[in-house]
């Protein structure tokens, strides 16, 4: 069958609890038994959104595929009788309702409506999977304003009587259960990184034996209990494990192992060059360009003053200057990481310079993310507004270049006026 052609020759992945198929062709989100297919590239550019995903949880969860496998066999039987026709299509159309009223227990009407218009392609041609696509579409959405009372309910749970009959007379024989295929583990050196790729964890492999997870630094007999802690709140499919140039083998492989073991899907190895950093292109300037428009007020230990440029400055006070400040290397963070800022009793959180609450934050897509800065608040200096003891920073492609990129003041040589204090 096509559908499980599809499962078995894609990638198939956990992602909050659901089973996903990556499909590399382009195709509308769509369920069948307990998987749910989805567009890959729609899913790494995060188009596929939560509301989706609860509607096709919905399909899932009520077995809709059992009820269109039902219909297909009685097709086999009874195909010259019209009212089957007008029964699968009802059924069809119930389905999408049931999945309908499931997401909008969490999302507003209006919303939904508007995700259902901008998910509107072709068919897919596939008769017994549950898809977003029908094309009764605007009944689906005057349905969702209409209430059903209790004796319509009533009445229709009735008329379902004979058909559940049927079901048990045609499935009461029981067949034993097919061992599901395991998922098959991979694993991806790369030698020459230059963009790390998004994944639900970040883990370093430090020179000194350390292992580094989301930003803490562990003892290796601790990382078995970190890894059990973090699996319990997020899913771990993929996995960035960066090691340095020169690490022995045996211990990227023991590594490698026990992430195998905790359920990776997933692990992307990468080799880091001898500063234990991804290399990057990033912004080099001198201090004699960055210095040239700043004016230097230089104070003796006698209380005389003077005033000099860059170039006048002996060889020591340069030395004393802060090094220009070069573009940072754009991150994004782990699944975990990203989970862990939505608490907002422990974040407060900025998105591109703007207090983002943490209901607003569940909205932004993690892998729109390019960078991010975490900080400790010390007690006297939280206030009744931000009583959080950690704040972070975090910055889209659009803010990053605003704050960081080559036409922002970041970037431009200092101007004003600097004091230095000679030491001489």
């Amino acid at each position: 069958m096509l559908i499980f052609k599809n499962v078995s020759k894609n990638k198939v992945i956990n992602y909050k609890g659901e089973t996903l198929v990556l499909l590399e062709e382009e195709c509308l989100p769509y369920s069948f038994s307990k998987y749910i297919f989805v567009f890959r590239s729609d899913f790494e550019n995060g188009r596929f959104s939560d509301p989706i995903l609860k509607h096709e949880v919905a399909h899932v969860r009520g077995c809709h595929s059992l009820d269109n496998i039902f219909v297909e066999l009685l097709f086999v039987f009874l195909w010259f009788h019209p009212g089957l026709y007008w029964a699968k299509n009802a059924i069809k159309l119930n389905h999408e309702f049931l999945a309908d009223q499931a997401v909008l227990q969490i999302v507003p009407i209006d919303d939904y409506k508007n995700v259902l218009l901008s998910m509107i392609f072709p068919d897919q041609g596939l008769t017994l999977i549950s898809s977003l696509k029908f094309s009764l579409t605007k009944k689906r959405m005057n349905m969702m304003k209409r209430k059903t009372t209790l004796s319509t309910k009533l009445i229709k749970i009735v008329a379902l009587i004979p058909i559940f009959g049927v079901m048990i007379y045609f499935f009461s024989e029981k067949v034993p259960a097919q061992n599901q295929t395991q998922q098959s583990r991979t694993i991806s050196f790369n030698s020459e990184v230059e963009e790390r790729q998004v994944s639900d964890l970040e883990i370093y492999i430090k020179p000194d034996g350390k292992i580094v997870i989301d930003e803490k630094t562990y003892r290796q007999a601790e990382v078995n209990d970190v890894l059990d802690r973090i699996r319990m709140a997020n899913d771990l499919s993929t996995i960035n494990l960066n090691v340095d140039n020169g690490t022995p083998m045996g211990e990227i492989s023991d590594m490698q192992k026990l992430l195998l073991e905790k359920g990776v899907h997933h692990i992307e190895v990468n080799i880091l060059g001898k500063s234990g950093e991804v290399t990057n292109p990033i912004q080099d300037i001198d201090k004699a360009t960055f210095y040239k428009d700043v004016t230097f007020k230089v104070v003796r230990k006698d209380g005389t003053e003077s005033t000099k440029t860059f170039e006048e400055l002996s060889e020591d006070q340069k030395a004393r200057l802060m090094p220009p400040p070069t573009i940072p290397e754009k991150k994004t963070p782990s699944a975990a990481l990203f989970s862990d800022w939505q608490n907002p009793e422990k974040y407060a959180v900025w998105v591109d310079g703007k207090y983002t609450p943490a209901e607003q934050l569940k909205k932004i897509y993690r892998i729109h993310i390019v960078y991010y800065l975490k900080s400790y608040v010390h007690l006297n200096a939280r206030s009744v507004k931000f009583p959080q003891e950690h704040q972070v920073s975090i910055y889209t492609e659009e803010g990053f270049e605003k704050t960081f990129g080559e036409e922002s003041d970041f970037s431009k040589p200092k101007k004003g006026t600097i004091t230095l204090r000679d030491q001489g």
